[in-house]
């Protein structure tokens, strides 16, 4: 708590501040021992401790007099006088030397600090405030720990000052910036704007006619900056179509700056730039007022196109008033693929025309189908325009031309032998990222070929350089493959990699075979090198010599360019695995088919065999689903039932889901025969979680209250969420697009998902599903079964792992391992022989049928049924419901009630739970 004035590393204390801060205020910083001794700074410490011990109006008053004190030690007169001399050559400065008057001294300011946090009743906070604002008024300079712009609301409300005082605080006041700024942007700063404009309701009013009066001003004045001016750049958000039209109008012909928004600049062109990037529609502004608007200007079509693109929030808007189709998608198009960083609202936006992440975007992904439909939209007259109007959308750079050079590659305006000189000559990285993109003419897979060769061959070609380039180089190249994967219709870079790469595993066929180190070394005679791959799938060196195999690589061979190919091909090859595993469970949700020949190449694969094999497939246009394999007929697909069928030429198979098995009703003797046969598969697929719509879902219709009343840690939810392609609105919250099924969902809750909720986690409400293009809500029925049992379980997931309990879950032992001992225990006490613990989950065979309840979220399965929804009898009371165990936590009794209760399934007289069981 000790208060460390401004330090100044080579400077002293002025003589005319030097006897009274030795008498009253001693240094800490020097002879710190003998000054503790002399008692001072304990009293300090005992007096800061205060405002632990007693109540604020007890400690009020006494502080209150101490204060005044300080500053009639100080003299009123010496306010604005400085208290540190410095060697103006020498001097280092820590804080600033605005800061080095006396009232910000620690002999006022401990005492000040003091008072801030005891000042709650009205009559004390009167008396503080008139003195304190008196004080900073007599100095004009800022003031640590001072009056803040709470105060100054909280005294117009106790009527201690005029609005006129409020409004010159806000406008050119010496913190007016920074006040600014975090009243127009309520959900930074830790909340602390939102929470002011929770406390009045009349502070919303004021902010709004401070931001009319600084953008007035702005748009009147002339090249030299005005008093309004650091409050104008300061504003982070604020809405209305006349401030728009009113910006437009005042920039006149003045192209739009192109600086970083963090910009020093003062010009006018530069400060309403600024503005009119901040500034966004009104809920009440339409098409037609903002027409009516632009109608009393001289702007035109090219100029509002202009200005879409600048201030991409206004697309929708001039979209429908140009009578543009498509303008705000190739808006967007163009905002997403330039090199620069995405905002959450940018993000949202992004999300809604394309699946690629933001970081993808930034590595240089691109997006063909949202390009063609934007391009077709628009016309090649209208698109040009936005094509011209690219450059503003950046910091003064040029990663704009990024998204112009993809729209050339794209439109074929490109040469790919040139492209192709210029890359090897000049290792130009944006053309490497841009030159899979060139069409190609009938899908000649020869020509794809080739293009993958040179792009592997580029890659090749950076072992010469240093680390730092290799890596950049590396992830050019990652980008050039999924590039080429667009344009070769394969749109998953690992498909198209398995598919041409399927030939190259012959190239390999010498590593398998064995080979000789590639050059002679002491102790290496009789050493044969061998690739190895097991039957999951898994690479590795194999190393033997003079027909005995070694542990370990002779370290003579350490460095031979042979071993280290054949380590860099097993790395390859184990990579290579991990995201066929990722990319398969992806394509079970997503329900992407694959043609036969597609699956016949892969099985040759002896790394992704393994994986494929271990999958039940279904064939698209129906039938059982099987385990795939080939014999010298071709593919064929292996039932439950061990029957072999034949597939023809022209098949097309998908990853089945729990949702086709259950359809089929096979889902229960797929679980059987894993369970006998020991079959592991690369991710959940038979023994994935299920979530069928519940007949309360059905009677709502629209909306879905499953998960409603769970409290979760909003960190750790948004964390997990977009890591599975979630992304966060600034209006909605969090929300998920799937393109194909042109669909959106939205999860609400009671929560700002941009700030941390250090007082209450926040309380999950519904889920709810959207069109994508007309934002109606669809009703549940109408939306793909896997598609929602996908939805679900993703906030099933994040219930689980980010649940808000009454401890720490990380303090000790994790949340479900405190579950399952406790249930152990439970189990055993209660002599229950039918309930079993494997990982999270509880294993319960009942009479009725099997059930599964996980450990974490209390979310129970019935084998072969799917969720089975039991709303749960408890309030969000979290850590205040007695319960003799360790984990004080009510989702820990909700846990082990349900255990008890499916573990004598027979007593249940709920008719919904019976009715879901009896399916």
């Amino acid at each position: 708590c000790r208060w460390n004035s401004p330090y100044v590393y080579r400077a002293a204390t002025a003589a005319w501040f030097a006897d009274t801060e030795s008498r009253f205020a001693p240094d800490y910083h020097t002879a710190a021992y003998g000054i503790y001794q002399a008692r001072y700074w304990q009293m300090m410490d005992v007096a800061a401790l205060l405002v632990q011990i007693f109540s604020p109006k007890e400690v009020f008053p006494a502080a209150f007099r101490c204060y005044r004190c300080a500053v009639e030690l100080i003299g009123r007169e010496n306010l604005s006088r400085k208290y540190l001399e410095t060697d103006q050559e020498k001097a280092v400065v820590w804080q600033g030397r605005r800061n080095d008057f006396p009232l910000n001294h620690r002999m006022a300011g401990f005492w000040r600090r003091i008072l801030k946090k005891t000042a709650e009743r009205p009559e004390d906070f009167r008396a503080w405030f008139r003195f304190e604002y008196a004080l900073e008024r007599q100095m004009q300079t800022p003031v640590q720990e001072g009056l803040q712009v709470e105060d100054f609301f909280r005294a117009c409300e106790e009527q201690l000052l005029p609005a006129e005082a409020l409004y010159q605080r806000l406008l050119v006041g010496s913190n007016a910036a920074g006040d600014i700024g975090m009243l127009t942007a309520p959900a930074k700063f830790h909340g602390r704007g939102k929470r002011l404009l929770e406390t009045w309701d009349w502070a919303q009013e004021v902010v709004c006619a401070a931001v009319r009066r600084i953008v007035e001003v702005e748009e009147k004045r002339g090249e030299l900056p005005t008093p309004l001016t650091p409050a104008a750049r300061a504003i982070e958000r604020f809405e209305g179509a006349e401030y728009f039209c009113g910006l437009l109008a005042a920039l006149g012909k003045e192209p739009f700056f192109r600086g970083y928004l963090y910009s020093s600049d003062t010009t006018k062109r530069a400060v309403l730039s600024r503005l009119l990037k901040r500034c966004y529609p009104a809920k009440e502004d339409s098409p037609q007022k903002l027409k009516e608007l632009l109608a009393a200007t001289d702007i035109g079509e090219k100029r509002l196109a202009e200005a879409a693109m600048y201030a991409p929030q206004w697309a929708g808007l001039a979209e429908q008033i140009l009578g543009w189709p498509g303008l705000k998608k190739g808006v967007w198009f163009f905002q997403a693929h330039i090199n620069e960083t995405f905002s959450a609202e940018k993000e949202t936006e992004v999300a809604l025309y394309s699946p690629i992440s933001p970081q993808r975007f930034n590595d240089g992904a691109f997006d063909r189908d949202w390009f063609l439909t934007a391009y077709g939209q628009l016309g090649e007259k209208r698109f040009h325009i936005l094509y011209q109007s690219a450059k503003y959308i950046t910091s003064g750079s040029s990663a704009h031309r990024r998204s112009q050079l993809y729209a050339d590659a794209v439109l074929g305006k490109l040469d790919a032998g040139e492209l192709e000189k210029e890359i090897g000559e000049k290792r130009n990285q944006e053309k490497l990222r841009c030159y899979p993109l060139i069409p190609i003419a009938g899908g000649d897979r020869r020509e794809a070929l080739r293009r993958y060769e040179f792009i592997q061959r580029f890659l090749k070609e950076s072992r010469q350089f240093g680390a730092q380039r290799r890596e950049s180089e590396r992830k050019a190249v990652l980008t050039a493959m999924e590039n080429l994967a667009l344009t070769t219709g394969f749109m998953d870079v690992n498909r198209m990699t398995w598919y041409l790469e399927s030939e190259k595993m012959k190239e390999l066929a010498p590593f398998f075979d064995g080979v000789a180190p590639g050059t002679p070394a002491p102790g290496a005679d009789g050493v044969l090198l061998r690739l190895s791959i097991d039957a999951e799938g898994n690479a590795s060196l194999a190393v033997q010599k003079n027909g005995k195999t070694l542990k370990t690589l002779p370290k003579a061979l350490n460095k031979d360019e042979t071993v280290l190919e054949m380590k860099e091909t097993v790395k390859e090859l184990k990579e290579q695995k991990r995201r066929a595993v990722e990319t398969l469970e992806r394509a079970m949700t997503e329900q992407t088919v694959f043609q036969r020949d597609e699956l016949e190449k892969i099985l040759e694969n002896p790394v992704l065999a393994p994986q494929v094999s271990a999958l039940l497939w279904i064939p698209e246009e129906g039938g059982k689903a099987g385990f795939p394999g080939k014999n010298e007929a071709g593919l064929t697909l292996t039932d439950i039932r061990g029957e072999l069928h034949a597939l023809p030429a022209d098949a097309k198979l998908r990853v089945a889901h729990p949702h086709d098995l259950i359809a089929a009703g096979e889902w229960a003797q797929a679980m059987h025969l894993l369970y006998e046969k020991k079959r592991k598969q690369p991710f959940k697929q038979v023994f994935r979680e299920y979530y069928p719509l519940t007949e309360e879902e059905r009677q709502e219709r629209t909306l879905s209250r499953r998960y409603a009343g769970h409290q979760v840690q909003p960190q750790k939810t948004v964390a997990l969420l977009r890591s599975r392609g979630w992304t966060v609105d600034y209006e909605e919250g969090l929300q998920k697009v799937f393109y194909r099924e042109n669909l959106i969902v939205r999860m609400y809750a009671l929560a700002d998902w941009f700030s941390p909720a250090d007082i209450e986690a926040p309380t999950l409400e519904e889920v709810r599903f959207f069109d994508r293009t007309t934002g109606k809500a669809e009703a549940l029925e109408s939306v793909p079964p896997i598609l929602f049992s996908e939805t679900m379980r993703d906030i099933d997931l994040a219930v689980s792992v980010a649940h808000a309990g009454g401890v720490d879950p990380e303090a000790s032992h994790s949340t479900v391992e405190m579950r399952a001992a406790l249930a152990k225990e439970l189990v055993s006490l209660l002599k229950l022989s039918n309930v079993s613990f494997a990982g999270s989950h509880a294993r319960i065979r009942g009479s009725l049928a099997d059930y599964s309840v996980h450990l974490g979220s209390g979310v129970v399965h019935g084998e072969g049924l799917g969720m089975i929804a039991v709303l749960p009898v408890h309030s969000q009371a979290r850590g205040r419901i007695f319960l003799p165990f360790a984990d004080d936590d009510p989702k820990t009794a909700e846990v082990l009630s349900k255990i008890l209760l499916f573990a004598e399934d027979k007593k249940i007289k709920d008719p919904a739970i019976l009715d879901q069981i009896r399916g």
